[in-house]
């Protein structure tokens, strides 16, 4: 029986996180047990120049609010949002700052 060669798992490992970091992928959200939804609001946008794109992509900035508790976060969008809009938002229950936009 052949032995699985270590070097394999490795370069499997590090190409799984390079791709997951690649993509803003929020690994607590997908390894957390509990998750629940509510509603956030876009307070600002802007954009940003990003070299490695060579390009400005837009980003927003919006609030959500969690057992009386107001949160704000910066994500990058692709698709244009407007002050005001509301967002879907996925958060983790023990930890409200790690979040996801859900897609409408």
């Amino acid at each position: 029986m052949k032995r699985f060669n270590p070097w394999a798992f490795g370069m499997l490992f590090m190409l799984l996180a390079v791709y997951l970091l690649w993509n803003d992928v929020n690994i607590s959200i997908l390894l957390s047990a509990k998750n629940a939804e509510t509603k956030a609001y876009v307070t600002k946008t802007f954009t940003r120049y990003y070299t490695k794109y060579r390009s400005l992509r837009p980003h927003i900035e919006y609030v959500y609010v969690v057992d009386s508790k107001v949160y704000k976060d910066v994500k990058h969008v692709e698709y244009k949002q407007f002050v005001g809009n509301s967002l879907r938002v996925k958060y983790s229950v023990n930890n409200p700052i790690d979040n996801q936009i859900e897609e409408n």
